[in-house]
């Protein structure tokens, strides 16, 4: 693990992570939500950096404007939101207090997301009212006549000009989830044909839909995601291997919504009532709806930044310190680069000791009952022992190292959620105590017949067609694995290599006798 960043500080941790079922996280370096990263602006033709110093004041007022539009519209916990009250700082309670909303309509030939507003503010005289139109690009493109500038000078949008922004829309919406463009229009009521009147409610729609054309293409925005491809797939396989992530931050819903969409933790039909909740409200409930909350739960693992953490790794299974040594003592492993993406590496190292603990379990108790049970019957049926305390003892030295050796260097894929095993299960299970009595009864009947055959010097023919018979077993079992599970394939020079070896035992056991 410490080629992969991380440095294991209690050893037990390597197998126990194998069977982690959940990963709490706090903010890591990966999951830090820029909002800088978000979205993308543009005004006119020009994509904006800096928004404050870039566009003309009355611009910036137009367009956030048109976004609190959007909140009316869509409601404020979405990612638009969150991004314009970051960059455009936008207030939409102030909103809301100095602005009048006469009508909101949302015509059925635009998506969803579309909508215009017609709004009055309260500080300004005279019958002049404001009309803000969102939604689809090419939509809210058809409806523009003009186009703002980031210094406030209008435009006018010929069709050359729309063919552009065309062209510039299909490059921008190719590398985005979503693109939003927003038009507006300040007219005076007098001028336009009929009245908006603010408890005329019946006639507002009729009003409103006269003003679909002639408006000014304001800006454009596309909203992209801010975590980087690699700690999404990274969570992604991890939720395919049966590992659930848990979000546990300091900070609003609305925030902690937007991290878990983003990055994968919270997938979209995952968003229901109950998925997101504050730590006020979970500590409101009793003890039986706490574990009625948590009862899928069985392993967790931690994923701490700072000291406060530390008791909640201390009552984890596997606590994982996010971080540098310092501070970690009560953590079993600590993740240098504090990349939550590096967690579905150690899980996937996890279940490959866990499995290779298992594998090699089963490979000892398959030797030992094998050389136990052959030596006892031999003993009850006073014959002489055949397998000496030396040849037990070098057997276990040889299949020890080399078999430690085989499982150490061979790392496992992650299985699905099929392949997570419960930690209350036991760590031996039916299927290899199966494995065991089989292998065990097949060595024990090779052992006992061999015996047999080389008391007499007239079956010697049969004992080399037996080893015969093992050998071709051994290179069919090589090669039918090498393509069913596979395996790799020996060449031929590798085949004289593994039986030269083998052969090899012939003569030392000739020479010992």
């Amino acid at each position: 693990m410490k080629s992969h960043g991380a440095i294991v500080q209690r050893l037990p941790s390597c197998a126990t992570i194998g069977l982690v079922t959940t990963v709490c996280t706090g903010i890591t370096n990966d999951l830090a939500l820029h909002h800088s990263r978000m979205a993308d602006l543009w005004i006119g033709f020009d994509s904006i950096n800096d928004v404050l110093r870039e566009v003309a004041g009355e611009v910036l007022q137009i367009l956030q404007d048109g976004v609190c539009a959007y909140a009316s519209c869509n409601g404020q916990e979405n990612a638009l939101c969150y991004w314009a009250h970051q960059e455009l700082d936008i207030d939409i309670s102030e909103f809301n207090t100095s602005c009048a909303v006469l009508d909101i309509n949302k015509s059925p030939d635009l998506n969803k997301n579309s909508c215009g507003l017609v709004l009055k503010k309260h500080k300004e005289a005279g019958r002049a009212v404001h009309i803000h139109w969102n939604g689809e690009f090419e939509k809210m493109l058809s409806m523009c006549s003009h186009y703002c500038k980031v210094d406030g000078t209008m435009q006018t949008l010929d069709e050359d000009k729309k063919d552009l922004l065309n062209r510039e829309f299909w490059q921008i919406a190719s590398n985005c989830l979503q693109v939003l463009a927003f038009a507006y229009k300040e007219i005076n009521q007098e001028e336009e044909n009929g009245e908006i009147e603010e408890d005329d409610a019946d006639d507002n729609e009729e009003t409103l839909k006269p003003l679909e054309h002639g408006l000014i293409f304001l800006a454009l925005v596309s909203l992209k995601n801010p975590y980087a491809p690699e700690m999404r797939q990274a969570i992604q396989d991890c939720r395919a291997s049966g590992v659930t992530f848990k979000l546990v931050i300091d900070t609003d819903v609305t925030t902690a919504r937007i991290m878990a969409l983003y990055s994968g933790i919270l997938r979209p039909e995952e968003d229901i009532e109950g998925a997101i909740t504050e730590a006020s409200d979970f500590r409101k409930k009793d003890q039986e709806e706490r574990l009625k909350t948590i009862e899928n739960i069985h392993v967790v693992a931690l994923a701490g930044l700072c000291i406060r953490d530390c008791p909640s790794l201390i009552e984890a299974d596997v606590g994982i310190f996010m971080g540098n040594l310092r501070g970690a003592e009560d953590a079993d492993i600590v993740v240098l680069n504090q990349n939550v993406s590096l967690i579905f590496t150690i899980i996937k190292l996890g279940r490959c000791v866990h499995e290779s603990v298992k594998k090699f379990m089963q490979l000892q108790l398959t030797l030992n009952i094998t050389a136990f049970t052959v030596n006892f019957v031999f003993v009850i049926a006073r014959r002489d022992v055949q397998l000496l305390p030396f040849q037990v003892l070098w057997i276990n030295v040889i299949m020890d190292v080399l078999g430690a050796l085989a499982l150490a260097i061979r790392i496992v894929e992650v299985q699905g959620e099929s392949g997570v095993q419960d930690a209350g299960d036991p760590i031996i299970t039916s299927t290899m105590w199966r494995n065991v009595a089989v292998q065990s009864l097949i060595q024990i009947t090779i052992l006992s017949m061999t015996e047999e055959f080389f008391a007499s010097r007239k079956c010697l023919l049969i004992s080399l067609g037996i080893v015969g018979i093992i050998v071709v077993l051994e290179v069919g079992l090589v090669e039918i694995m090498a393509t069913i599970a596979h395996w790799g394939k020996l060449n031929s020079k590798e085949w004289c290599f593994c039986i030269g070896i083998a052969a090899l035992s012939v003569p030392i056991v000739c020479v010992a006798n």
